[in-house]
């Protein structure tokens, strides 16, 4: 599937992950903004060999997102183990990794609904349902904000097995 800007995106991909051993080692300062630039250069270069070749899904919108999911997924291990920051943003950043590389297997097996609103929606339900124990159990940062998401997770995956019925 042909995406317009892609040459572009692989040209920054080469760049970064040639400049990261550089800009690693002759970097001293550990700043905010540094660190979060970091995590980018080391997620951009992972993704690399995991872009689909042939993917031949109809949907644009779908194709980019499989592949975001696929790069999140890929990134994980690496970022994980090499950053030892523990921020707001990036315990949020980590759990949208887990997030996400927890329902690429369901989505692309089980997305066979004709309407693209609907078929949005039960993707949703089964994403957030498929990665609610995976959270619960790794996550034990206990926030207010974390509390809501939660709640939002349990009541989409109690109304699955409704909206799936009735199709």
């Amino acid at each position: 599937m042909p995406i317009k800007g892609f040459a572009t995106f692989s040209t920054f991909v080469r760049f970064l992950s040639s400049m990261r051993a550089l800009m690693i080692s002759k970097m001293r300062t550990t700043t905010k903004g540094f660190a979060t630039f970091c995590t980018f250069v080391r997620l951009l270069p992972s993704m690399r060999s995991q872009m689909p070749s042939k993917m031949t899904l109809p949907m644009k919108g779908f194709a980019t997102f499989c592949t975001f999911v696929r790069l999140l997924s890929s990134m994980r291990s690496q970022m994980l183990s090499k950053m030892r920051m523990t921020t707001k943003s990036f315990a949020t950043f980590c759990t949208f990794v887990r997030l996400l590389s927890s329902m690429r297997s369901q989505m692309l097996s089980n997305m066979r609904l004709p309407i693209k609103a609907f078929a949005t929606l039960c993707t949703f339900v089964r994403f957030l349902s498929s990665m609610r124990t995976q959270m619960l159990s790794k996550m034990r940062t206990t926030t207010k904000g974390f509390a809501t998401f939660c709640t939002f997770v349990r009541t989409l995956s109690s109304m699955r097995s409704q909206m799936l019925s009735k199709r």
